[in-house]
């Protein structure tokens, strides 16, 4: 289990890490605009990304290709969440797909035909 929590954080880096044998949540980080540096990572248990309120773009997990499931809540002005396209169009998802109280929320239906952000 990775969690990332802190009102401290301003940027969330990993751009070597390929595998999260376990979940990840990221919550709570007021400071943080972006994440876009977790580019090499491509399977996680369960994603959870909640209540980050100032997070407007979420393009960092292009190579995400395997999740039990993931959940986007509570990210008042999120309104790009194309990071995960490729994971909707051409991954694995076995479990729940949650995308809720956001800037943006799209279906799981929308992520695949391409309608990922506004």
């Amino acid at each position: 289990f990775v969690k990332l929590e802190s009102n401290e954080l301003d940027e969330i880096d990993f751009p070597q890490l390929i595998t999260i044998n376990g979940d990840l949540l990221i919550s709570n980080n007021q400071a943080i605009t972006s994440f876009s540096n977790f580019s090499k990572l491509e399977e996680v248990d369960e994603l959870t990304i909640r209540s980050n309120s100032n997070l407007q773009v979420i393009d960092g997990f292009n190579n995400l290709i395997k999740v039990s499931s993931l959940k986007v809540e509570n990210n008042g002005v999120l309104s790009d969440l194309c990071g995960f396209q490729n994971l909707l169009q051409n991954g694995s998802m076995s479990g729940d797909y949650s995308v809720t109280d956001n800037g943006y929320n799209p279906s799981k239906q929308d992520m695949f035909d391409g309608n990922c952000s506004f």
